[in-house]
């Protein structure tokens, strides 16, 4: 027997005439599963008419809406310092592999303190550029810079490519001066 039609007349009886009525409560006297879903759902209604309305207490709104701002930048710092947290540790372990590489190979100091330098200057052009893509935002439609952006990336990556490729015989074989 199909039930999906008596179930949905079950769920929402306000749109029932009579001979419908008469048909879902003839089904039902017949039915067991369509029965016992009729009384849940009569309980369920009973339950919750009988329930009492749960109300905030006074000022609720508006305590939320204060601390809402302050919730929201003590979770953006919590997530800055996430970040700062695994650069610190992804920094650290470039570091260490890198002296420990200059100590088997016997690099100077002065090329890890450049290192260090250079560094910090990935860091303040990562900054600097940060502050450049926000006021050009600003100013510039975000679908003009964007595309720009993008494929100016994609040059320099060309670049750095092109510029490995044509450096690879001096990495691999080394250089040859002639005399």
């Amino acid at each position: 027997m199909e039930h999906q039609p008596f179930k949905m007349w079950l769920e929402d009886r306000s749109n029932l005439n009579e001979d419908e009525e008469e048909i879902l409560r003839n089904h039902i006297s017949a039915c067991q599963e369509c029965a016992s879903l009729d009384r849940d759902l009569r309980n369920m209604e009973n339950y919750f008419s009988e329930s009492p309305v749960r109300t905030p207490r006074a000022g609720f709104t508006r305590r939320f809406l204060a601390s809402l701002q302050e919730r929201r930048e003590i979770e953006q710092a919590r997530q800055v310092k996430k970040w700062m947290v695994g650069l610190f540790i992804a920094l650290s372990v470039n570091l260490l592999l890198i002296a420990s590489a200059s100590i088997l190979t016997g690099t100077t100091f002065a090329w890890l303190v450049n290192l260090a330098s250079f560094y910090g200057n990935i860091l303040g052009v990562f900054q600097q550029t940060n502050l450049v893509l926000r006021n050009m935002s600003l100013i510039i439609p975000q679908s003009v810079w964007l595309p720009i952006v993008i494929v100016a990336f994609a040059w320099g990556i060309a670049g750095l490519g092109l510029w490995v490729w044509t450096m690879r015989r001096i990495y691999f074989t080394g250089a040859a001066y002639e005399a």
